[in-house]
């Protein structure tokens, strides 16, 4: 799908991101009233409910939008606010619901492992039922992670930048389900029908990284698939610089597997024309020199545009991001015509009595 045609929403188009900032809210206070019961049993993704009982199959879909947590559900709405509108301008409320849905997916199918296993294994933390918001928060912030990396979240500090927001997400989930969530169900509760919250920390890893691979290899822009520039790789997205390496080794053991399955060509043309030397050799000074002086990233990092494949992907969400400014020009001039031919109408409806008054003397 080429992002330059679906454009910004219209006012008559329906949103996404307004729903979903509406909508969670509400369901956030349903969650925590006493008869939410029901509406746990609607939404919750319960195995003998989705897939024996009742074949509620929207379940899959449904349990990221429950949640009983006011962080988390902040959290999400700040993530929403920042990056989906984003998304959704460029991309239309579709991509954004088909982006949504593969972490969703992802999640559910795992859940739903994870909930078979417990009357094989018993255990009994893997029983779940809901993954609340974060799983979300953690994939909006991908987004807004590949399309603008070096943008400082924080005005009074540089040092946080959009690709590290995902890394800050995904490290308070796992906060939360090792410090803060509940402990886990015992079996009593289960069998007496109890719903309970999937661990945080398990569904924002699932999330993050299917939410990423989706970006980095399968979803297509233009005549591209996937991102295959340096700076969306996975290493990129956390810090410091040891877990940086720490990660980037994982990657280097996990991508010829990728590149079985027929993903990844554009990412390994990459790197055999730019080469991992220069890469590699840019995380050995960020170890080396973390606690002296401070490196720029970008003299590390190959230069913006130095492959085929880096320069289209640029040049195409530097066109995105003009069409869209163009548009929202375009919305804002169509609005003081407007308002300036209202004020006309009226005046003309003020003066038309006083000349009736004068042809009539």
């Amino acid at each position: 799908m080429n992002l330059l045609t679906e454009g910004t929403p219209t006012a008559t188009q329906f949103s996404v991101v307004k729903a979903l900032l509406v909508s969670l809210p509400i369901i956030f206070v349903c969650c925590l009233i006493g008869s939410s019961q029901p509406l746990m049993y609607t939404f919750a993704l319960i195995p003998s409910h989705t897939l024996l009982v009742h074949n509620y199959i929207w379940n899959i879909a449904t349990h990221v939008f429950l949640e009983t947590e006011p962080i988390s559900l902040a959290v999400t709405l700040s993530a929403l606010s920042w990056a989906g509108g984003m998304e959704e301008a460029i991309g239309g409320p579709s991509q954004l619901c088909i982006f949504l849905a593969v972490p969703t997916v992802a999640m559910s199918l795992c859940m739903i492992i994870g909930g078979a296993l417990v009357a094989r294994v018993g255990l009994l933390w893997l029983y779940m039922a809901y993954s609340g918001g974060l799983p979300l928060a953690v994939s909006l912030a991908l987004l807004k992670a590949q399309l603008s990396p070096s943008e400082v979240v924080l005005p009074w500090t540089n040092a946080l930048r959009a690709r590290y927001v995902p890394m800050l997400i995904w490290c308070y989930a796992v906060f939360d389900d090792l410090f803060v969530a509940d402990a886990s169900p015992t079996l009593a509760q289960i069998e007496a029908g109890g719903v309970f919250k999937a661990g945080p920390g398990l569904t924002t890893s699932i999330a993050f990284l299917s939410a990423w691979f989706y970006l980095r290899f399968v979803r297509r822009s233009g005549t591209t698939r996937g991102d295959p520039s340096a700076s969306f790789a996975l290493h990129r997205l956390f810090a410091p610089a040891p877990l940086r390496l720490l990660v980037a080794a994982m990657g280097r053991i996990c991508f010829p597997f990728v590149r079985l399955f027929g993903l990844g060509a554009e990412v390994a043309t990459m790197k055999a024309e730019v080469g991992t030397e220069n890469d590699n050799a840019a995380d050995r000074l960020l170890v080396v020199s973390s606690a002296e002086a401070p490196i720029s990233e970008a003299s590390l990092c190959p230069l913006p545009g130095s492959t085929q494949a880096e320069a289209e992907r640029r040049r195409e969400l530097a066109l995105i991001a003009m069409k869209s400014r163009m548009q929202r020009a375009e919305a804002a001039a169509a609005t003081v015509s407007s308002t300036a031919t209202d004020g006309l109408e009226d005046f003309a409806l003020l003066s038309a009595p006083d000349a009736t008054a004068d042809k009539t003397a």
